[in-house]
C-alpha cells in the first residue's frame, strides 16, 4: 500500500512539474501553432513513424535541417569517449586475462599461435594493428575466448551440469571445449557468441576493444614464452557480478623470447654498443640465470607491453 502511494505521488509531482514549465515556456517564448496533443516529457515522440531516424530523415528533406548534432564541441567529444574508455578499460584487460588462462591451461594452442604469428610478422619487428586483422588462428582465440568468457555475460550459463553422452562422446560435468578451430574460415561466425550485442544497440566501442585485444594479445605470444607457475591448472572460477572476473588473478612465468631479444632491446631504447665493464656484468648475470635455471616471475599486468 505504501508504495502505491509513492507511485501516486511521484506522478503528481512529475505532472506539477511539467505544468509549471510548460507555462514559464509560453510567456517567455512565442506561441506556437495548434498542434496535436501531447505526453508529458514525451511530447509528440509517439507520433513520429518508425524507426526514428527514418522519420528525422524526411523530415529534413520536406522542411529542411529541423534536426541536428554539432560534434565539434570539445566538452561534447570529451563526454562521449569517457564512457566509451571508462566502459573499455575493465573489460578488455578482463578478457585478455581470461585468453591467457585458457593458452596456459592449452599450451599446444598457444605455441600453434606462437608459430603463425612467427610465420606471418616473422622476428624483426613487433607486431602491428595491421598484421593483427591478417592473424586468423590469434582472431579465432580471442572469438572462442569472448564466446566462453564475455566481459558483460547477458545471458545463463550453458553448460553440462551432470555426465552425459551425446552423439556417441563422453561429456564430464561442467566441461566447456576450448576450441578455437570452430572459427576457421569464418565459419559460425556470429552464431555462437554476440558479445558485443546487436542491431542499433551494439557496442560503439567493439571495433577499439578487438583491435586493442589482439594486438595485446598478439605481442605477449609474440616476444614471450610462457608457462604457469607450477604444474596445476590454472583456476578458471567465475566471480558474480556484471562483469566476468576471476576469482583467483592469473599469475604466470614467463621470459624473453630468444628470437625477440634484438627486437625488445631496440624498443626499450637500449643502445647495443655496451662497455666492457657492461659487457662482463651481463655475462655474469646470463650465467648465474643459467646456473639457477629460473624463470621470471611476473603478476599479471595487462599494461606490460604497452
Amino acid at each position: 500500500m505504501v508504495k502505491a502511494y509513492i507511485a501516486i505521488f511521484s506522478i503528481a509531482v512529475l505532472l506539477l512539474i511539467h505544468f509549471l514549465f510548460r507555462r514559464r515556456g509560453r510567456s517567455n517564448g512565442m506561441p506556437l501553432p495548434p498542434s496535436p496533443p501531447a505526453i508529458p516529457f514525451f511530447g509528440h515522440l509517439h507520433l513520429i513513424d518508425k524507426p526514428f531516424h527514418a522519420a528525422l530523415s524526411r523530415l529534413a528533406e520536406r522542411h529542411g535541417p529541423v534536426f541536428s548534432l554539432r560534434l565539434g564541441s570539445h566538452t561534447l567529444i570529451m563526454t562521449l569517449c569517457a564512457p566509451l574508455f571508462g566502459a573499455g578499460t575493465e573489460t578488455t584487460s578482463t578478457t585478455i586475462e581470461w585468453a591467457m588462462s585458457l593458452l596456459l591451461n592449452h599450451p599446444e594452442i598457444l605455441k600453434k599461435a606462437q608459430a603463425e604469428i612467427d610465420m606471418s610478422v616473422r622476428n624483426s619487428r613487433l607486431i602491428s594493428v595491421v598484421d593483427v586483422h591478417r592473424l586468423g588462428y590469434l582472431q579465432c582465440i580471442i572469438n572462442e575466448t569472448l564466446r566462453m568468457y564475455p566481459a558483460a555475460p547477458l545471458l545463463l550459463p550453458h553448460e553440462s551440469s551432470a555426465d552425459c553422452k551425446v552423439g556417441g562422446y563422453h561429456i564430464p560435468s561442467g566441461a566447456i571445449e576450448f576450441k578455437p578451430e570452430r572459427f576457421e574460415n569464418g565459419r559460425f561466425e556470429g552464431l555462437f557468441m554476440i558479445p558485443f550485442g546487436m542491431g542499433r544497440r551494439r557496442c560503439p566501442g567493439e571495433m577499439l576493444a578487438l583491435q586493442t585485444i589482439g594486438l595485446v594479445l598478439g605481442t605477449m605470444i609474440q616476444c614471450f614464452d610462457w608457462g604457469r607457475v607450477d604444474d596445476a591448472m590454472v583456476d578458471m572460477t567465475q566471480s558474480n557480478g556484471l562483469t566476468s572476473l576471476k576469482v583467483i588473478p592469473l599469475e604466470a612465468m614467463c621470459k624473453p623470447r630468444e628470437a625477440m631479444c634484438d627486437v625488445l632491446r631496440k624498443f626499450m631504447n637500449v643502445h647495443p654498443q655496451t662497455t666492457a665493464h657492461d659487457k662482463q656484468k651481463e655475462n655474469t648475470v646470463q650465467q648465474s640465470m643459467e646456473k639457477k635455471k629460473t624463470l621470471m616471475y611476473t603478476r599479471w599486468v595487462v599494461g606490460l607491453i604497452g
